[in-house]
């Protein structure tokens, strides 16, 4: 079927088609004229059939106007209509340009932050992967969902495998991967407690953190530290990531320095049991030698006498171990070469072992001199030679041992107190049982023994570590169970050769003088008995409780008093106090401090400071006088 033809085409078929039938209208009429003088009738029925005809033509002409005039209209209204969707066509399609453009942008600002963001994760990475080399520590990932039947779930993976495996070697099972492993590798308890925390932690969608050991491959364990991020994703689903450090030097080291901290405020006790007690040993001394130089004593008497001397020189030697221990002995360090002293104590130390234990000497030939306490020294070689006599009751080696050397930062680091410096090594090792770790532990402490009760008093090594200490040094002690024991003592390098000591003649006890003597003491058991022996010696004595007690005595005649004798701890005001008070007054007064616990007034890590006297507790009547007379004599010597 065909289309049907268009208004405007109509139209003009209308207007070809009228003036066809004017040009033929026009011929007929020339024809009629010519025939109408032939036959009129024939003509004017031709005339009135044309006249009907063009009647009827111009009737259908009007009406082909009128419907021309309409589609025209409706051509108009459709050409409108066309136009304004052309233009909303055209509207449509720029928005659509616009939107495509602003996605385009959108869609490459969003693929450049992704880039970015990408980057940023790359190099993130590769921060992480360093960082997990360099600070031995541990990074995973895991998606974590809980099933229907309420088990949670965790999808596992290390960010980087074979760094895992540097920082955490352990034994893999067969038909096991290396992260199930490496979880087992955790002590029960520490797995206990990690789950745990876990299962709160993503109750409360919180992170938390956890310690705990692993074996390794080798046997030992390590400690690691981990700190757990937890993010919900909802419906039971979650993110976590995990950072596990190695944390086993950071353990060792404050084991070590709460084993220094505990044997620090045993110390401190120590100290103070050894102050009080010092004073008691004084007054037992004292007036024990009194008894027996001033009192008609029969044999059985004088025999009592001793044993009482006896045992409080007994307890002399405790309370200066103790003091030891608590570094407030007062010492006289002196510059000295160890393996000149080790030569010396040889034969002794040889006869302490016996014959069944080889003594080796392995000296340093080019050794470093050390500024220690000889006789300290000598205590501390003893003592280590001793215990490891003790180690090895069916024979064995002892190997004493000398060399120069340089603890670095490193070492250091990993050792707690240790400064970084040139230091001479004193190693004292044995072939004995060793020890375990639980001994290693509290080797150090005071009346801590291994050895059957009646054998030591469990101070010896206890008195080494004091004087270590007390001289600026480190001891280590490196012990397994079968393997012996080895004893390394780090002293500091002096700079100053080692020369001769000399030793100026002391005057006998039994001399006196007629010097005033102002005499300060709390305890007044000591008091009594110091009074007593310098009055019997010539001696006039001025006695006081305290400070403040002491200066009213002496108020107006200061310049009198040639010597004063003074406690170095007292209530209100101390001896040092008292001292530089007394001397604003007369600067040519001397001084005697008398303690039995040594404070910073007037010593510096156990050394006294210069041209300072001193009188260690506890003492006899006849070692005041002594160093009294001393003084005394010093003075007039330097005068002269």
């Amino acid at each position: 079927m065909g289309k049907r033809p268009g208004n405007r085409t109509r139209v003009l078929l209308a207007i070809v088609g009228s003036l066809s039938l004017l040009l033929g209208l026009a011929g007929l009429s020339r024809a009629l004229s010519e025939l109408s003088a032939r036959t009129p009738l024939l003509v004017a029925q031709i005339a009135l059939g044309v006249g009907l005809v063009m009647a009827s033509l111009l009737l259908g002409m009007v009406l082909l106007a009128r419907t021309g005039s309409s589609d025209a209209a409706k051509v108009a209204e459709a050409n409108a209509e066309r136009d304004h969707q052309a233009a909303l066509r055209t509207e449509a399609e720029q928005a659509l340009r616009d939107v495509q453009a602003t996605l385009e942008s959108r869609v490459q600002e969003r693929t450049a932050a992704l880039q970015r963001a990408n980057e940023e994760l790359d190099q993130a990475l590769q921060v992480a992967r360093a960082v997990t080399s360099v600070a031995r520590c541990l990074l995973w990932y895991s998606h974590i969902e809980q099933g229907e039947d309420g088990i949670v779930h965790w999808d596992t993976q290390f960010l980087d495998e074979e760094a895992a495996k540097r920082v955490l070697p352990v034994v893999v099972p067969p038909g096991r991967s290396y992260l199930y492993a490496a979880y087992d590798s955790r002590i029960y308890e520490d797995r206990a407690q990690f789950q745990a925390l876990a299962n709160e932690a993503l109750l409360k969608n919180e992170g938390f953190r956890a310690e705990f050991r692993c074996r390794m491959e080798d046997g030992s364990l390590r400690w690691f530290s981990e700190d757990v991020f937890i993010e919900s994703r909802g419906e039971g689903r979650w993110w976590a990531v995990g950072v596990a450090l190695d944390i086993t030097d950071l353990k060792r080291l404050e084991d070590q320095l709460l084993q220094a901290q505990k044997l620090e405020s045993v110390g401190r006790l120590a100290g103070g049991i050894a102050h009080d007690f010092n004073n008691l040993l004084t007054a037992i001394l004292g007036f024990a030698e009194l008894a027996q130089d001033e009192c008609a004593l029969d044999t059985q008497g004088q025999a009592y006498l001793g044993n009482i001397r006896q045992a409080a020189e007994r307890a002399t030697n405790l309370t200066r171990q103790l003091l030891a221990f608590a570094r407030r002995q007062i010492i006289e360090p002196k510059v000295l070469n160890l393996n000149a002293l080790i030569l010396e104590l040889d034969t002794l130390l040889r006869r302490l072992i016996g014959e069944h234990i080889e003594l080796v000497f392995l000296p340093d030939e080019n050794l470093h001199c050390v500024k220690v306490d000889a006789g300290q020294l000598e205590q501390i070689l003893v003592n280590l030679v001793v215990n490891a006599r003790d180690a090895m009751p069916d024979g064995g080696k002892i190997t004493i041992e000398t060399q120069n050397t340089l603890l670095d930062a490193e070492y250091a680091q990993q050792h707690t107190g240790v400064i970084p410096g040139e230091y001479v090594l004193l190693a004292v090792s044995d072939t004995g049982a060793g020890m375990d770790e639980a001994i290693r532990l509290h080797i150090f402490e005071p009346f801590f023994t291994t050895k059957e009760k009646g054998r030591g008093t469990g101070l010896g090594l206890a008195t080494v570590y004091g004087i270590v200490k007390q001289a600026g040094g480190h001891i280590w002690l490196y012990s397994e169970p079968g393997e012996g024991a080895t004893f390394k003592i780090y002293l500091p390098r002096t700079q100053v050769s080692a020369g001769a000591a000399s030793s100026a003649p002391q005057p006998s006890g039994q001399r006196g003088g007629s010097e005033t003597i102002l005499l300060v003491e709390d305890e007044p058991a000591v008091r009594m008995l110091a009074v007593h022996a310098l009055r019997g010696r010539g001696y006039t004595v001025l006695e006081a409780r305290n400070g403040e007690e002491a200066l009213r005595i002496v108020k107006g005649r200061e310049h009198a008093i040639a010597l004063l004798i003074t406690d170095v701890v007292m209530p209100q005001m101390s001896g040092k106090e008292l001292a530089e008070r007394l001397q604003g007054i007369c600067p040519t007064l001397k001084v005697l401090f008398a303690s039995g616990y040594t404070e910073n007034t007037i010593v510096h890590h156990g050394v006294l400071e210069p041209d300072i006297a001193f009188l260690s507790k506890p003492f006899t009547p006849s070692a005041l006088a002594q160093k009294v007379r001393a003084m005394f004599d010093q003075s007039e010597s330097a005068s002269g």
